[in-house]
Formats: structure tokens, sequence, C-alpha cells
């Protein structure tokens, strides 16, 4: 999973403009290392992608049987059906599942440290649920049956966070969680987040030269 922020910083520190000189500290080079040791601990982030993203997703793909912009599951192969004597819900019978990605909830994973999340269900199944197996693998429809076509199951998409050309509404959350964090702390020493900047290479190359380490 990735997320590009796009941002421009303008030093506006305490109302004063400060001069930048190499060699020398200033206002904006007290503000900039600010800044800087801000982004260090991104826990309370974390924590809000963990509970008011990620878990509300995963309660959304269970009710509507399907993830948010992605296709729906495929149905139970007829034998389950007639096993359990219904087609739905195809993967909550036990609610077993569903609560392993909630906080609290029996086999749930979680941890948060100030640079790393990880979120999830400790449930081994789970993995070949997100990809599919066999013939089944990385298909959401239509996979082969019948002899000779050999074992599958088909991918039921539990969490739908990236796809190639394409906002999702979970990557669009978590880059605003993202977003809502370095303009808090950007606010915090004095910096405005605004508009749509340069590429990253430019903005490292204009950070250089404010900081004094490059003509």
């Amino acid at each position: 999973m990735g997320a590009f922020l796009d941002f421009r910083l303008k030093w506006q520190y305490q109302g004063r403009s400060g001069e930048i000189k190499a060699g020398q500290e200033s206002l904006f080079h007290r503000a900039f290392a600010g800044l800087r040791e801000g982004m260090v601990d991104w826990t309370p982030t974390f924590g809000e992608i963990a509970e008011d993203i990620l878990t509300p997703l995963l309660e959304e793909t269970f009710e509507k049987e399907k993830p948010a912009e992605y296709i729906a599951w495929a149905d139970l192969a007829e034998s389950t059906i007639a096993r359990r004597g219904s087609a739905h819900p195809i993967l909550d019978v036990t609610g077993l599942l569903r609560r392993s990605f909630t906080k609290g909830g029996a086999q749930h994973h979680e941890e948060i440290t100030p640079k790393k999340l990880v979120w999830g269900s400790d449930i081994p199944y789970a993995v070949f649920l997100q990809t599919g197996t066999q013939k089944g693998y990385q298909k959401a429809t239509g996979v082969p049956t019948g002899p000779g076509t050999g074992r599958g199951m088909a991918m039921r998409k539990l969490l739908h966070i990236a796809e190639f050309g394409k906002e999702t509404k979970a990557a669009r959350q978590i880059t605003q969680a993202f977003r809502g964090r370095i303009d808090m702390v950007a606010r915090q020493y004095g910096f405005k987040t605004f508009g749509r900047g340069v590429d990253a290479g430019e903005a490292r190359r204009i950070g250089y030269i404010a900081l004094g380490l490059r003509s």
C-alpha cells in the first residue's frame, strides 16, 4: 500500500520572517527542526486509521458482502449451500472471522508503534480468502469447476486498499488521516500547508537550499 502526499510548506513562524544563512541558526531552522521531530511519532494517526477507518471498512464489507468499490464476493458452491441450507451470509456464519478484525475480538492482531501499524486477523485462512487459492487465485468470479479443473477457492477480498489507476475509498481516508496529522504538526511550528506542491525531488532540493546545505 502506498499513498502520495503532495504538500508545500509556507513559512510563517509566529508572524516573523527569519533570515536564512548557511551555517547560522534561524527561526526557520528551529521551526523546521521542530517539524521534523513532530513527524517521528505516528502513533495517533495509526490509531485513528485502525479504529476509525479499517474497522468500519471491514464492518461494511461483511454487511454488503463486498469491499467498497470492488467486486461482490463470489457465491458459495452449490454443495456448500445445500449443506448449510442457505446462501447467506457468505463468510459470517459463526462471527469468528468478523470479530477477528475488531479490537478485543478473539484472534484480532493489532500493533501500533511510532513508525509501524500492523492490523488484521490472526485466523490462518483469512489470507486465502483475500487472495483466492489455486484455480481461484486472484479471481473474484469465474473460477473453473468440474473434473480436471483442479481445486480452487474464489478470491473474496476482505479489505480493498490499493487499485492501479484508481483511488479507493480506503486510500482516500488513509491519505486524509496522514494529511491531517502533517497539517496539525506543521501549524504547531508556524508552517501552513496548502496547494499541490512540487514533486518530491524538487521539494528536497528547495529544502536543502533553505537549510544552507546546498547552493
